[in-house]
Protein backbone atom coordinates (compact mmCIF):
# COMPACT_ATOMS: atom_id res chain seq x y z
CA UNK A 1 0.00 0.00 0.00
CA UNK A 2 1.46 3.22 -1.17
CA UNK A 3 2.29 5.94 2.11
CA UNK A 4 -0.40 8.35 1.56
CA UNK A 5 -2.71 6.09 1.71
CA UNK A 6 -1.61 4.44 4.64
CA UNK A 7 -1.06 7.65 6.08
CA UNK A 8 -4.82 8.63 5.59
CA UNK A 9 -6.22 5.34 6.48
CA UNK A 10 -4.28 5.26 9.70
CA UNK A 11 -5.12 9.20 10.31
CA UNK A 12 -8.87 8.49 10.24
CA UNK A 13 -8.75 5.45 12.87
CA UNK A 14 -6.05 7.75 15.15
CA UNK A 15 -8.58 10.23 14.46
CA UNK A 16 -11.20 8.50 15.98
CA UNK A 17 -9.05 6.69 18.70
CA UNK A 18 -8.13 10.11 20.45
CA UNK A 19 -11.55 11.96 20.22
CA UNK A 20 -12.98 8.77 22.09
CA UNK A 21 -9.82 8.80 24.54
CA UNK A 22 -9.52 12.82 24.88
CA UNK A 23 -10.62 13.91 28.82
CA UNK A 24 -12.81 16.74 28.90
CA UNK A 25 -16.10 17.68 30.73
CA UNK A 26 -19.27 16.54 29.45
CA UNK A 27 -22.76 18.64 30.17
CA UNK A 28 -24.44 15.08 28.72
CA UNK A 29 -22.63 11.65 29.09
CA UNK A 30 -25.25 9.01 28.21
CA UNK A 31 -24.71 5.76 25.68
CA UNK A 32 -24.21 2.61 25.05
CA UNK A 33 -20.65 2.64 27.22
CA UNK A 34 -21.84 4.53 30.19
CA UNK A 35 -20.69 2.26 33.38
CA UNK A 36 -23.73 2.26 35.68
CA UNK A 37 -23.27 3.89 39.50
CA UNK A 38 -19.70 4.98 38.54
CA UNK A 39 -18.58 8.87 38.25
CA UNK A 40 -15.99 11.14 37.23
CA UNK A 41 -15.23 14.40 39.39
CA UNK A 42 -13.44 17.43 37.64
CA UNK A 43 -12.56 18.89 41.37
CA UNK A 44 -11.06 22.24 40.22
CA UNK A 45 -10.84 25.52 42.07
CA UNK A 46 -13.87 27.53 40.19
CA UNK A 47 -15.54 24.63 38.79
CA UNK A 48 -16.92 21.27 39.97
CA UNK A 49 -18.25 18.80 37.69
CA UNK A 50 -19.47 15.70 38.04
CA UNK A 51 -20.60 13.47 35.18
CA UNK A 52 -20.98 9.61 34.58
CA UNK A 53 -18.37 7.25 33.52
CA UNK A 54 -17.56 5.34 30.14
CA UNK A 55 -15.62 2.11 29.64
CA UNK A 56 -13.20 4.74 28.45
CA UNK A 57 -12.57 6.19 31.56
CA UNK A 58 -11.65 2.99 33.03
CA UNK A 59 -8.64 2.51 30.11
CA UNK A 60 -7.87 6.25 31.25
CA UNK A 61 -7.65 5.07 35.27
CA UNK A 62 -5.23 2.23 33.83
CA UNK A 63 -2.81 4.72 32.98
CA UNK A 64 -3.00 7.12 36.11
CA UNK A 65 -4.90 10.15 35.36
CA UNK A 66 -7.87 9.16 38.06
CA UNK A 67 -8.17 8.37 41.94
CA UNK A 68 -10.48 5.91 42.52
CA UNK A 69 -12.82 5.50 45.47
CA UNK A 70 -13.63 2.34 46.09
CA UNK A 71 -16.54 2.87 48.48
CA UNK A 72 -18.48 5.89 46.60
CA UNK A 73 -17.17 4.54 42.66
CA UNK A 74 -16.02 8.26 42.23
CA UNK A 75 -13.05 8.69 39.68
CA UNK A 76 -11.24 12.11 40.86
CA UNK A 77 -9.40 13.58 38.12
CA UNK A 78 -5.48 14.46 39.07
CA UNK A 79 -5.35 17.92 37.93
CA UNK A 80 -1.77 18.00 38.71
CA UNK A 81 -0.47 15.57 36.92
CA UNK A 82 1.16 15.62 33.75
CA UNK A 83 -0.72 12.47 32.54
CA UNK A 84 -3.90 14.27 33.11
CA UNK A 85 -2.83 17.25 30.93
CA UNK A 86 -1.88 14.91 28.12
CA UNK A 87 -5.50 12.92 27.84
CA UNK A 88 -7.08 17.01 27.74
CA UNK A 89 -4.15 17.94 24.92
CA UNK A 90 -5.62 16.96 21.23
CA UNK A 91 -2.38 17.49 19.86
CA UNK A 92 -0.05 15.23 22.37
CA UNK A 93 -2.83 12.71 22.57
CA UNK A 94 -2.67 12.19 18.79
CA UNK A 95 0.98 11.71 18.55
CA UNK A 96 0.97 9.14 21.52
CA UNK A 97 -1.69 7.70 20.12
CA UNK A 98 -0.19 7.70 16.31
CA UNK A 99 2.69 5.99 17.59
CA UNK A 100 1.09 3.49 19.15
CA UNK A 101 -1.20 2.83 16.09
CA UNK A 102 2.05 2.58 13.78
CA UNK A 103 3.70 0.20 15.82
CA UNK A 104 0.36 -2.13 15.66
CA UNK A 105 0.31 -1.87 11.91
CA UNK A 106 4.06 -2.39 12.11
CA UNK A 107 4.63 0.83 10.50
CA UNK A 108 7.33 2.74 12.31
CA UNK A 109 8.25 4.63 9.77
CA UNK A 110 8.89 8.66 10.44
CA UNK A 111 6.71 10.00 7.78
CA UNK A 112 4.16 7.92 8.35
CA UNK A 113 4.37 8.65 12.20
CA UNK A 114 4.34 12.19 11.72
CA UNK A 115 1.78 12.64 9.20
CA UNK A 116 -0.74 10.31 11.03
CA UNK A 117 0.03 12.73 14.24
CA UNK A 118 -0.31 15.86 12.65
CA UNK A 119 -3.71 14.50 10.55
CA UNK A 120 -5.38 13.31 13.40
CA UNK A 121 -4.72 16.64 15.34
CA UNK A 122 -5.98 18.50 12.44
CA UNK A 123 -8.76 16.68 12.37
CA UNK A 124 -9.68 15.82 16.03
CA UNK A 125 -9.12 20.04 16.63
CA UNK A 126 -11.36 20.37 13.56
CA UNK A 127 -14.21 18.08 15.41
CA UNK A 128 -13.83 19.48 18.78
CA UNK A 129 -14.05 23.85 17.25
Amino acid sequence: MATLELIIILTLVNSYLVTVFLLEKKTSHEGPFILPDVYVWFHEEEDDHLQRASIFDVVRLLFGVYKYDSPTKILTVRNRSWLAELWTCPICLSFWMSLVVCLLTGNLNPVTVLGVAGGSALCVNVVKS
